[in-house]
Formats: C-alpha cells, sequence, structure tokens
C-alpha cells in the first residue's frame, strides 16, 4: 500500500523528520515501514527478547 503525499509528510513531521528507528535525518528519498509488520494468511509468534530462539511448529 503507497502512501499518499499528504500522507508521507505527516509521518515526516511525526518524528521531526528523523527515522522513528534509529534518529537519522531523513533525506530526500526514504521508505515508510510499519512498527508492526503487515502480514496476511500467517500466524505471527510474539517472543520476549529474553527468550532464546527456537523454533515453531
Amino acid at each position: 500500500m503507497r502512501l499518499k503525499k499528504a500522507e508521507r509528510e505527516l509521518v515526516r513531521l511525526k518524528y521531526g523528520g528523523h527515522c522513528a528507528y534509529c534518529g537519522a535525518v531523513l533525506g530526500e528519498k526514504w521508505h515508510t515501514d510499519h512498527f508492526e509488520a503487515v502480514r496476511r494468511g500467517t500466524r505471527t509468534v510474539r517472543r520476549s527478547p529474553d527468550t532464546p530462539e527456537k523454533p515453531v511448529s
């Protein structure tokens, strides 16, 4: 889903022209992303950062 120009500008202004993840100043070309990934037709399993990686069956 593409954002309209006005929507992109709102996202940019929301974080003061900085990346919401790392805080870097956004240049002319930047990409929007979701804080929580959009998944369709899959199951998302959340783990605590302290939980070691293990396969999900």
